[in-house]
């Protein structure tokens, strides 16, 4: 056995070699899922529009699959994954009507494209717009009506600010 060992040893280093690389050929490739935390980010739209997301979420549970290789690189990245939503155009939806919104690998950033998306935790989240109005109110000199109680007596009236505003969905 030692003889044939010495004639072919260079056959063997290479046979073995070229076992642990299709070791690791297959260990990047395989598929498997894995579970995924990605941040929430809501786009808000222009001033005058008030977003409200039912619940309140700040962490998606991502259940992925895909190349094992790819997502250790998903996961150890710089840039972390995010679902950004973007209602587009607040001036169509801002009507007070809630909305259930479901989410899609398609609001995914930064994950690998040979990774797919299997499940949402949660699945989806309610969205309601609503239209902001801003109301300036003048703000006049005050009435002084009456008179001081015996030993008191103004002497200066001093108003602040000429006006003053409210802001209220409608």
């Amino acid at each position: 056995m030692w003889q044939f060992i010495r004639k072919k040893w260079l056959t063997l280093l290479l046979s073995v070699l070229l076992g642990w690389m299709l070791w690791m050929y297959a260990n990047r490739v395989e598929s498997r899922p894995a579970d995924l935390e990605a941040y929430f980010e809501l786009r808000r739209p222009s001033a005058g529009f008030e977003m409200t997301v039912t619940p309140r979420i700040a962490n998606v549970k991502l259940t992925v699959r895909g190349p094992t290789g790819a997502i250790y690189e998903a996961t150890r990245s710089d840039r972390a994954i995010r679902i950004v939503f973007d209602p587009g155009d607040p001036e169509r939806i801002a009507d007070g009507k809630t909305r259930e919104v479901r989410f899609d690998r398609s609001m995914v950033q930064h994950l690998p494209p040979d990774v797919a998306v299997v499940e949402f935790d949660p699945p989806s989240f309610e969205l309601t717009v609503r239209r902001q109005v801003e109301k300036v109110l003048p703000v006049g000199l005050p009435d002084i009506i009456g008179t001081p109680d015996a030993g008191y007596e103004i002497y200066d009236v001093k108003v602040e600010i000429g006006r003053a505003s409210c802001r209220a969905s409608v």
